[in-house]
């Protein structure tokens, strides 16, 4: 979501297509983008392969890809043929481990 902050702050419009290998999380970032801005400023795509090669072309200002290799390879080649500035990213930088003491609230005791 960072990346779309700076888009916004930026005064831009943006398109969101999350993973489709996470629904339950692009359901909720889908919700959550649609009950806080106007779909005209930022819109989310819930959809499958087929809408992001739709996607990639279009001509846009510029392109922030989180995911595998693989993927951000096709994501480059098809912004190459448009020109368009992209950042490819690896996903699974930021991984978060839960404890039990956490979830049953006495880590600080």
């Amino acid at each position: 979501m960072l990346p779309l902050i700076g888009a916004i702050a930026a005064g831009n419009c943006a398109i969101l297509k999350p993973s489709e290998l996470a629904p339950a999380t692009s359901h909720v970032v889908a919700q959550l983008v649609k009950e806080t801005f106007d779909s005209r400023y930022v819109a989310v795509l819930e959809s499958g392969v087929e809408i992001a090669c739709v996607l990639l072309t279009q001509k846009f200002d510029y392109i922030f890809f989180t995911g595998e290799i693989r993927v951000g390879q096709i994501v480059m080649e098809a912004a190459v043929k448009q020109l368009t500035l992209v950042t490819l990213e690896r996903g699974g930088k930021s991984p978060c481990i839960v404890d039990r003491k956490c979830v049953e609230g006495t880590f600080f005791d």
